[in-house]
């Protein structure tokens, strides 16, 4: 086993003084040293085993980076944040211990190491950073501390291990992307003091069967539950003000919706896909203008088969738009009606009718004000992006 000599008097191994070691294989670091600077032993792709001493109290950005035959890691007492990065891809790291002192991990922290399996979180751990633990596919359920106040953007995106999940009751946001692709997870439970569910959160997680939400929630993001095909009945609480685009779009087994008066925003498309949803509201039957738009998100049958004519963006844009129509006169109309509504100066849509196709060439780079237009107003017509 290879042991350090101290590089410096500062009690340090210094920042990438074993970088790319390809014959290190074990490595105990003595009793003393105080800190692992920043990518210490990066890419030591043959270090299967470390031992850290009680007195290291910091380890660096990137220290263990690379290293994919690490099996196993304690992190001492006196360790208070995991740094960033600091055990990217190790591939074969299955077990990780920390200490009770750690506080925060850091961006990327485990992002990669995708046979770990075995982490315990300490209770007094508050934050955990962007991407943490990005593609762990074999991380198990994870017990979150109450204390904590942050979990990152994309913190366990495609954890497809994971099948529990209780997020902590210190959480106010659960960021974009924080869950996304967590396809075993079947049982989602939020806390009441959680306010907002951002952008993609739960994206992907297509076992999820129940979800309680709090009445402290106030905002559903853009496609925050989109492809959570099994959950068959959800009721947002009273407090919700704001759903935004495709929340619950391709949640095909969805036959029960409660949507509360709070609710002043209503996005695109939050129903797309829903094939089992019947009557998806629960609401005051003198709000006719919330009740046409749901309906023409949801895209009731009629007897009147509709169509999709496609609308590419021209010049600026590459994304396409599509419509959903009885006919093409009817598709007319609407493009005709957004060109009449536009707020700019000048005019910025050119329609034409072209075989089964509407084309729309564009002028302007403010293309959502395509999307702004309610849709209620336009005879059960949507209006969407194309996915």
């Amino acid at each position: 086993m290879m042991e350090s000599a101290l590089s410096n008097t500062n009690n340090q191994i210094k920042s990438y003084e074993f970088f790319n070691g390809e014959n290190i294989t074990e490595f105990k670091i003595p009793e003393g040293v105080e800190g692992i600077g920043n990518g210490a032993f990066k890419n030591c792709t043959k270090l299967t085993k470390v031992t850290i001493p009680k007195s290291v109290k910091f380890i660096g950005d990137e220290a263990f980076y690379g290293c994919t035959n690490l099996l196993k890691v304690v992190i001492p007492e006196g360790v208070e944040t995991i740094g960033e990065g600091t055990f990217s891809h190790c591939k074969r790291l299955m077990d990780v211990k920390m200490s009770r002192n750690v506080k925060g991990i850091g961006d990327y922290a485990f992002s990669k190491c995708t046979n770990l399996t075995y982490v315990t979180l300490p209770k007094g751990l508050e934050t955990i950073g962007d991407y943490a633990f990005h593609d762990c596919l074999s991380l198990n359920d994870l017990a979150f501390p109450e204390k904590m106040k942050a979990i990152g953007k994309s913190a366990f995106w495609g954890c497809t291990n994971l099948m529990m999940l209780t997020i902590p009751k210190g959480l106010a946001i659960i960021q974009n992307y924080a869950f996304y692709g967590c396809k075993n997870i079947r049982q989602l439970v939020i806390p009441d003091g959680v306010k907002k569910i951002e952008d993609y959160a739960f994206c992907g997680c297509k076992n999820i069967k129940s979800i309680s939400f709090p009445q402290s929630m106030e905002h559903i993001g853009r496609a925050a539950f989109f492809g959570c095909e099994n959950i068959k009945a959800v009721k947002i609480p009273g407090g919700v003000k704001k759903i935004g685009n495709l929340a619950f779009a391709d949640c095909t087994h969805l036959s029960k919706v409660n949507i509360p008066d709070s609710v002043m925003e209503i996005g695109d498309q939050i129903f797309k896909g829903c094939l089992n949803l019947v009557k998806p509201w629960s609401r005051e039957e003198n709000n006719r203008d919330f009740q046409k738009e749901l309906a023409v998100q949801l895209n009731p049958q009629d007897e009147i088969p509709r169509k999709k004519y496609h609308i590419p963006l021209m010049e600026y844009f590459y994304w396409d738009f599509v419509v959903e129509a009885r006919n093409q006169e009817e598709a007319l109309e609407i493009f005709n009606a957004f060109e009449q509504k536009s707020t700019y100066e000048e005019k910025v849509y050119e329609i034409s009718k072209k075989n089964t196709q509407i084309e729309l060439k564009k002028n302007a780079y403010n293309w959502e004000s395509i999307l702004n237009i309610k849709a209620a107003d336009y005879k059960n017509t949507v209006v969407c992006e194309e996915e």
